[in-house]
């Protein structure tokens, strides 16, 4: 058995990225309904920074998954490069939404420009984890097939036949139906 380095399943990566956006999302009708008067308080300043860290919160398992999937053997070539490429966008869509939201803040008041570049900034990061899953996703095919591949490789089909007489044809209606001899004892922890 040739082993293989571990990768999270599907569901699992699945289902950071989906929290991710779902906390995007969230904290993307927050900051509307906050932004609509123009004026930006102390208590909506406080609800902001729980949204804020629910999205990094989130963004810090995705960025786990990645270093899982990324730091993979399997992982190579033209996959490797376009998950990580997308990674960086990733990051950089995150860090502009914050950077955006925090200027926005800055003076507690919100205009209508400070409103639509949080906005174009939402939009960018939606987009950015939407090609990261899709990136994400052909990465692990990736390493699917070449591990499938690399144990294929490593299966050792053929050897000596240890079993006598095993040519004979034993039928029967039962799960033991039949009684072989070996050729020579068996020693554990041998290979043959």
């Amino acid at each position: 058995n040739k082993s293989t380095d571990w990768t999270p399943a599907p569901e699992d990566v699945q289902a950071a990225i989906d929290s991710a956006s779902d906390a995007v999302n969230a904290l993307d009708t927050f900051v509307n309904g906050a932004f609509k008067d123009g004026v930006f308080t102390a208590a909506e300043a406080k609800s902001l920074s729980t949204y804020i860290n629910t999205v990094n919160s989130q963004k810090s398992q995705i960025d786990s998954s990645y270093a899982t999937i990324y730091n993979n053997s399997y992982l190579t070539g033209t996959a490797k490069t376009n998950l990580a490429s997308e990674k960086t966008l990733l990051n950089t869509a995150f860090t502009n939404l914050l950077n955006s939201i925090t200027t926005a803040i800055a003076d507690g008041n919100t205009s209508a420009a400070e409103k639509a570049d949080v906005d174009s900034k939402f939009t960018s990061l939606n987009s950015a984890l939407a090609a990261y899953r899709t990136r994400e996703e052909e990465a692990k095919i990736f390493i699917e097939s070449t591990t499938a591949a690399a144990l294929d490789d490593a299966i050792q089909v053929g050897g000596r036949n240890l079993l006598l007489n095993s040519k004979v044809p034993k039928t029967g209606t039962s799960y033991n139906i039949g009684h072989w001899t070996s050729s020579r004892y068996f020693i554990i922890g041998e290979t043959l």
